[in-house]
């Protein structure tokens, strides 16, 4: 009986501690399972990282002064569980007045073992659309055309033009009754000269009128190329007494009214109020507004390819009574890169100054990058001082709108390449850029045999890799190896440009 008794209270005492355990299970659970739910995996955190990061990237303004390391600085200050970011590519086309840039890039993302890539994919905008809202009305077009022809007089050294509201107004009625105009040239539908449509009011020495028409939508470009490859309207653009331009597009029709002034300009601004600004970037951005001794106002877009560049900022060469400078409070350095070897320094300094190359920022040249195909013919076009193409565009993978557009068909005016497959956007070998630099200048005879062992004397680029070596352009580091299937990067590129035309 008495053992009986112990059976029974041991069992009690078993049953007391296991609702005891129990009930202490039941309290610290919830606090376990709380603390689950706040950690989190790896996966979960590297994901939220992700997501935070392509945000962050996405929300950047990029620009064509946008560096690298800018880059990475916005990724990883908007991770928050400690991913680390590292770069598989950075690609950064800077935006012209005619095309948009971008920055195009990979980065591998890690965080405690796990890993996922981050595609950036950003648009830098086309300079210059800032123009004139109040007391002017212009188009893009009309914008981009007084642009354009001011290029073309910059080349030939001639002032240039800035635009007055009274010739916009005469030339948006001119583009406007062209379309249906019967009259003979710069005659107007009641039969009066063009000039009529120029307002009494304003007061000038001389006029001029260029005309032109398309079968679809006129654009600058097209204007623009019909009217240079017309020896009596080029020679309006080039006329040295003009100072004023207007410009008038509508429909299929586009019409240029010059005119010469006693009156030169007194005074000048920009649309920000100033003439300094941070950088050459911050200047794109806007224009010019210049009053002249009669008080016309007239307007120019601030495009560095038709100003010169002097010591803390840019000359512009108009018809005014003081020379008329804008200055740049950062103005960049063409002589040292971060990135760039002491004896690579002259040669990007020089494609740089003469604006054939374009470095990455301030700092850096990203004189490693590899260079696509687009990217050497468009060194090349530039180092040929930009001339207007004659070629029709009959490769089938290039489009007007490719960076590379012009240069394309340029190369095809000089006999470098011909009509096929441009493939543009690829990586472009050693071998073939070497080529064609050589090439560009007339294939000079090469004064000794090349000592390069890893290619055969028959093939087309060894007489250019032969006359490279004999001008020191390039070097046999003693392994005999030129290794032209190599992709050229864009200090080499900068070094052969540099050493061919000097």
């Amino acid at each position: 009986m008495k053992a009986k008794k112990k059976i029974i209270l041991q069992i009690g005492k078993n049953l007391c501690s296991l609702a005891l355990v129990l009930i202490m299970m039941i309290c610290i659970l919830p606090q376990m399972t709380v603390k689950a739910d706040n950690v989190g995996t790896t996966e979960e955190k590297l994901e939220e990282d992700w997501g935070a990061m392509s945000s962050a990237a996405g929300k950047m303004n990029m620009t064509n002064t946008t560096t690298k390391a800018q880059v990475m600085k916005v990724i990883t200050a908007a991770a928050k569980n400690g991913t680390k970011a590292e770069w598989k590519s950075f690609r950064k086309v800077d935006a012209t007045y005619e095309s948009k840039g971008g920055v195009t890039a990979y980065l591998n993302l890690s965080l405690d073992g796990k890993t996922r890539e981050l595609y950036i994919n950003e648009v830098i905008p086309t300079l210059g659309n800032n123009r004139p809202e109040k007391g002017i009305a212009v188009s893009e077009d009309e914008w981009n055309i007084l642009r354009l022809t001011n290029i073309e007089r910059a080349k030939e050294g001639k002032k240039l033009l800035t635009m007055p509201a009274a010739l916009q107004k005469a030339t948006a009625v001119r583009a406007k009754e062209n379309v249906n105009n019967t009259q003979p040239a710069h005659t107007r539908p009641n039969g009066t000269s063009y000039k009529t449509a120029v307002p009494s009011s304003f007061k000038n020495t001389g006029l001029g009128e260029n005309m032109y028409k398309c079968t679809k939508k006129v654009t600058a470009q097209l204007a623009m190329r019909g009217w240079m490859n017309s020896a009596s309207h080029k020679a309006n653009i080039l006329r040295e007494n003009y100072q004023y331009l207007g410009v008038g597009t509508y429909e299929t029709e586009a019409v240029q009214i010059f005119a010469s002034s006693s009156k030169k300009i007194k005074s000048y601004t920009t649309s920000t109020g100033k003439t300094t600004f941070a950088d050459e970037e911050a200047m794109a951005g806007e224009y010019l507004i210049c009053t002249d001794q009669a008080g016309v106002k007239s307007y120019l877009p601030l495009d560095t390819n038709y100003m010169k560049k002097v010591k803390g900022g840019y000359t512009i060469n108009l018809n005014a009574t003081k020379t008329v400078k804008i200055k740049i409070k950062n103005a960049s350095s063409t002589s040292s890169y971060t990135d760039v070897d002491a004896a690579d320094a002259k040669a990007v300094a020089w494609v740089v100054k003469n604006k054939i190359m374009e470095p990455t920022s301030k700092n850096e040249f990203y004189s490693k990058a590899i260079c696509t195909k687009g990217d050497v013919f468009n060194a090349l076009y530039k180092a040929n001082g930009s001339p207007t193409p004659k070629a029709l565009n009959h490769f089938p993978d290039v489009k007007s709108t490719d960076s590379y557009y012009k240069a394309a068909l340029w190369a095809v005016d000089k006999g470098l390449i011909e009509y096929g497959i441009f493939e543009g956007k690829y990586a472009y070998q050693r071998g073939y850029a070497l080529y064609y630099v050589w090439q560009s200048i007339g294939a000079p005879k090469a004064s000794q045999k090349s000592t390069f062992t890893d290619y055969k004397d028959w093939v087309f680029y060894a007489d250019a890799v032969a006359w490279a070596e004999s001008k020191g352009i390039i070097k046999d580091n003693g392994d005999h190896k030129f290794r032209p299937d190599d992709a050229v990067t864009r200090v080499e590129l900068a070094k052969f440009i540099y050493y061919a035309y000097k």
